[in-house]
């Protein structure tokens, strides 16, 4: 089932890329349509799709549940790219800054 397959008793069945773009209703409108009727008649690709919407709202659960600095940064992101901003500047004139020193002047 984990692709295209047809043989004498099993019809064509959905990949489970579409299958779980199904299950999300990410799927574009006909592709949608067509996946549904497949899943309302197979009990195989149904519990397929039960199996993607339960592991969608696990995530979900727990991600409301736990801090996720990660997600947290990014709605800080314009503090973040002030201050990586910031950091890069005084790189750059620390660099100049520094670009001269150790090198021996010639004097006339």
């Amino acid at each position: 089932m984990t692709g295209l397959g047809r043989n004498a008793r099993m019809p064509l069945h959905p990949t489970l890329e579409t299958l779980a773009l199904y299950a999300t209703g990410d799927l574009p409108l006909i592709t949608r349509l067509r996946a549904g009727r497949h899943v309302a008649h197979c009990g195989d690709c149904e519990h397929q799709v039960l199996l993607f919407r339960s592991a969608t709202a696990e995530l979900k659960r727990e991600a409301s549940s736990q801090t996720l600095t990660g997600f947290e940064a990014i709605a800080q992101w314009p503090v973040l790219e002030r201050e990586m901003m910031g950091n890069i500047a005084v790189g750059l004139d620390a660099s100049r800054c520094i670009e001269n020193v150790g090198r021996k002047r010639a004097f006339f």
